[in-house]
């Protein structure tokens, strides 16, 4: 009878103290999701998926757990693992946190499985009974995915390679922008190479930095990038957006305040060849919300960029133009209109050498996966409906910056797309074999190359006869047989660069107070492979 006392006695002490324990063990698990999940929110992802990888070794089949831990691993675009937990997470509990479904309809759409993504986005739609704005998303995500399946279907005649380890690196390069002559690439990179060799505190990543690239003349090939030489780079962000056409000014994205803004500022190469200090550009340019992107038309005379302002958007990123007034400022910002911008975000805005040609990247349900690529054409004074570029330009990940050479046969991207080396790579587009199929076949329409006959560049110097210094002045070419005129100004430098149609007869005149009259006819030829490129020292005689 002691015996069975004793017995009893020892198992309820063990009965008692096992529930403590787990008590305990309960407790602590609840509050470390209670971490994860205030980590979430303050968006630090690394943090909360080192609670959660400990969190599952002792609790693999909690559901919460295993939702938070797909999230968790989809916002660190570690899609292959965001699939595995959300689809335990779902064969667990199909109820339970309905929200799984849509990350995994989107881990599943950025991993090219677009008809389980398109599943699963019907099953969060389905549990989502109130018009929220994940629903929406849901919607459009899933649009996107019937898109891209038609698209895969009609994929583009086009090569796209990697620009390789001379240009990409494990960290992430983007916004390539490349000279009209096509032999100098700039881009921004976020490697240890750059200037203060410091970190951004908001996201672990190396500063942004410029850097440049010129192409081997004998190979053909891009050299190794260097960061750009000046005090255009600086310790804090320092972004290329674009590179004028004649390849003497770069746009520049800086962060001066508050993340979540920044300004468009402007450098100019020196005689030195050396990059100025950047400058804000003045005029209703920038504002106190986020300016992304500048690029100025070929003719130099309107600027189009990219702003979040309120006043006169439509959505988040919005494209706007602006026309020069006097030699550095610029005019009222005008937004292009529903036919461009819309509810969702468009950045990374480019102009082809055309000047009637807009290509930028926008994440609209047009879009076949994250950003996507579009282009749109001046016809008669308005902006056409822009086209997506298609498979395989665009994938399921994003494809931001946009590029293209001055004769449409090449453009460069920026892409997270498989064969990156870091988050985001420069890929180099080629487009000959479409556009031998567009010359063979006029009647194909082909909404990626610019419609219109080859473009050659005519660019120089103007000096003092007397004085060999540099003149700055207005030039007027003429198209001889149309009566078309192009007007542009010689820098301080004296140095002028116009893109104007090959094969065509051309009149150049200038008329400077204090100068004899100046008038020069000139046969601008095209070629086959490349542009080219006229180049003549203009000499002006004074008056007597």
């Amino acid at each position: 009878m002691k015996n069975r006392i004793y017995l009893f006695i020892f198992l309820l002490s063990t009965t008692i103290i096992t529930s403590q324990v787990n008590a305990h063990t309960l407790g602590g698990s609840k509050i470390q999701l209670l971490k994860v999940k205030n980590l979430m929110m303050s968006g630090d992802y690394y943090a909360a998926l080192k609670i959660i990888r400990d969190l599952e070794k002792s609790d693999s089949t909690n559901v919460e757990l295993m939702f938070l831990s797909g999230k968790c691993n989809f916002l660190l675009k570690n899609y292959d693992d965001a699939v595995n937990r959300l689809e335990k997470s779902a064969l667990q509990a199909s109820d339970e946190f309905p929200e799984k479904y849509y990350y995994l309809g989107r881990a599943l759409q950025l991993t090219g499985k677009l008809q389980q993504a398109t599943d699963a986005y019907d099953k969060f739609i389905a549990k989502e009974n109130e018009k929220t704005d994940e629903r929406s998303e849901a919607e459009a995500f899933k649009k996107q995915c019937i898109m891209a399946q038609n698209a895969i279907k009609n994929p583009k005649n086009v090569s796209i390679n990697n620009l390789g380890e001379a240009i990409n690196s494990e960290y992430p390069e983007y916004s390539a922008s490349v000279s009209a002559d096509g032999n100098t690439l700039i881009f921004t990179s976020r490697r240890p190479e750059c200037k203060g060799k410091k970190q951004d505190p908001e996201d672990g990543k190396f500063y942004e930095d410029i850097f440049i690239s010129q192409r081997d003349s004998i190979s053909g090939n891009w050299l190794p990038a260097e960061p750009i030489d000046g005090p255009i780079n600086t310790e804090g962000h320092d972004a290329s957006m674009s590179l004028s056409p004649d390849g003497k000014q770069i746009y520049v994205y800086k962060n001066t305040g508050m993340r979540g803004s920044g300004d468009i500022l402007m450098s100019k190469l020196s005689k030195t060849g050396k990059w100025g200090e950047a400058k804000p550009v003045e005029g209703d340019i920038n504002t106190s919300y986020f300016e992304s992107s500048a690029c100025v038309s070929p003719d130099g005379k309107t600027l189009f960029f990219v702003s979040e302002r309120e006043k006169g958007g439509f959505g988040m990123g919005d494209i706007y133009m602006s026309k020069r007034e006097g030699k550095n400022a610029w005019g009222k910002a005008v937004n292009l209109g529903p036919n461009i911008n819309n509810e969702y975000d468009q950045i990374g805005v480019f102009v082809h050498p055309d000047g009637k040609t807009l290509y930028f990247a926008s994440n609209s349900p047009d879009a076949i996966g994250g950003y996507d690529l579009f282009k749109s054409s001046l016809e008669n004074g308005v902006w056409s409906t822009p086209e997506n570029l298609g498979y395989p330009i665009n994938t399921f990940g994003d494809e931001r910056f946009f590029c293209m050479s001055t004769d449409g046969k090449r453009a460069w991207i920026s892409s997270d797309r498989e064969g990156s080396s870091g988050e985001l790579d420069i890929w180099e587009i080629d487009f000959s074999e479409l556009k031998k199929e567009v010359v063979a076949q006029p009647e194909i329409i082909a909404p990626i190359v610019p419609k219109g006959p080859a473009l050659s560049i005519f660019a120089g110097k103007i000096v003092d006869a007397r004085a060999a210094e540099s003149v700055e002045t207005t030039i007027v070419i003429t198209e001889r047989e149309s009566g078309k005129e192009y007007s542009g100004q010689s820098d301080e430098n004296g140095q002028y660069f116009f893109t104007l149609e090959g094969n065509k007869n051309y009149t150049v005149r200038i008329a400077k107070e204090g100068y004899a009259n100046y008038s020069y006819d000139f046969f601008l030829k095209a070629q086959e492979e490349g542009t080219f490129k006229l180049e003549k020292v203009i000499v002006l005689e004074q008056k007597k």
